[in-house]
């Protein structure tokens, strides 16, 4: 009788395990998501679908969703990765923050700069200092 108690308590100990691991998954999303740092708990992932077009060209799209009653701040990047695993550098590859109205979407949506493109990573996190003072033609050049 003992026996079959303690075995229940540990069944039970390892089934609450799997349930709140199973939560803490939910945070991972994609392995065309990058989430840097801490994962903002206001922040969440819902898909990300991708197509090969007619024309060869890569076309993503990636949605997220602020759960919050308030307005957040988030900074993006998207990077393209040819048929070798080279980046290939586009408008889309430098930081973009935008604001994520309260309760709503924020759709990122992007096509390949070139048909050897195969692969993406979309990054959500914060603009490093040299991110930010960075100042080679390359990210100066789309600047408003």
């Amino acid at each position: 009788m003992k026996f079959k108690s303690i075995f229940l308590a540990l069944a039970l100990a390892l089934a609450g395990l799997f349930v709140f691991a199973g939560c803490a998954a939910k945070k991972l999303t994609d392995e065309h998501i990058e989430i840097g740092g801490d994962v903002p708990d206001w922040l969440d992932f819902n898909y990300v679908n991708h197509v090969a077009r007619t024309d060869g060209l890569l076309e993503f799209e990636a949605r997220f969703k602020n759960k919050t009653n308030k307005d957040q701040i988030l900074s993006y990047k998207v990077i393209w990765f040819n048929e070798n695993g080279m980046t290939e550098e586009t408008i889309l590859s430098r930081w973009v923050s935008t604001v994520v109205e309260a309760g709503r979407y924020l759709t990122i949506h992007g096509v390949a700069p070139s048909v050897s493109v195969k692969d993406f990573r979309v990054e959500i996190g914060d603009q490093s200092d040299g991110d930010k003072k960075r100042l080679d033609s390359y990210h100066n050049r789309y600047s408003n």
